[in-house]
């Protein structure tokens, strides 16, 4: 049986661990979403010269933050050009959000996500499934900061710099609308710290893309599974024969590519085990 969940694949979890298949915490990374002006990135990337050239499409970009004496990184993630921010929730009272762009990639806007490491030691708990009652939390607080209607908690980025609360949000793509919040009050202190460092850190070389241009939108949770299926290096499950557990939900790979060679890789051990 080859078991391909996906990395929110709770209900999944629940079961697995019930019927007393092995599987373990894993290490997740927690944050939002930040957009700007479609433009403005094109401006940032290409300069003012090509930045409508229609020839090279919207930009793309990637920012990374190491801040190594307190072992946490924070970098972009699932970059979408000329795209949207969609509500990616699974569960009701739950707010999570993504990013995706139309292959015309022509949006007037530009997001990624922005998300800071999280080690289990934040779950504050050994149960195998602390990191999805980690999760759970943080998208609890984020709807409930959206005012419990499925509008997304937003916050321009001078305004979480400054630590106030907006009274005018930045226009911005998500469709199901957006409510002033603080984004402070959404996450644990070490996320919206490292967050915090890291536009610090990008303000001087990049002031276009830490300024009144850009808005946050959360919360992003999902960008990998909070569990790990505990597997031989055959790929087949430590405590249940003829179980190979593949694929992101299984804690070992991270998007679509990556996930296809996880699975081919197990197949071909199945059938030199068999």
């Amino acid at each position: 049986l080859y078991l391909a969940v996906g990395h929110s694949a709770r209900d999944s979890f629940e079961m697995f661990h019930k019927k007393g298949i092995a599987i373990e915490q894993k290490p997740i990374s927690v944050g939002l979403r930040v957009e700007h002006p479609m433009e403005t990135i094109n401006l940032i990337r290409y300069g003012d010269k090509y930045k409508n050239f229609s020839g090279i499409g919207a930009a793309t970009y990637s920012f990374n933050y190491a801040n190594r004496k307190a072992g946490r990184g924070v970098n972009t993630f699932c970059m979408c050009p000329g795209g949207e921010v969609v509500n990616a929730s699974s569960e009701d009272g739950m707010m999570v959000v993504n990013g995706m762009s139309y292959s015309s990639r022509s949006s007037e806007f530009s997001n990624a996500a922005l998300v800071v490491t999280c080690h289990t030691d934040d779950y504050r708990s050994t149960d195998p499934l602390a990191g999805v009652e980690f999760q759970k939390g943080i998208e609890r607080k984020a709807f409930n900061a959206g005012g419990g209607k499925w509008e997304v908690p937003a916050q321009n980025l001078v305004d979480f710099l400054s630590g106030r609360t907006s009274v005018d949000l930045n226009k911005n793509s998500f469709k199901m609308g957006a409510v002033a919040a603080n984004m402070n009050e959404i996450f644990p202190k070490f996320i919206s710290e490292a967050l915090l460092n890291a536009f610090r850190s990008w303000e001087e070389e990049y002031p276009l893309f830490v300024s009144d241009q850009a808005i946050l939108l959360g919360a992003e949770t999902r960008t990998s599974s909070p569990v790990r299926i505990k597997r031989s290096e055959r790929y087949d499950s430590v405590n249940i024969k003829n179980l190979y557990p593949i694929g992101e939900g299984s804690g070992y790979t991270g998007g679509i590519t990556s996930s296809a060679a996880d699975a081919i890789k197990a197949v071909e051990c199945s059938l030199i085990n068999v």
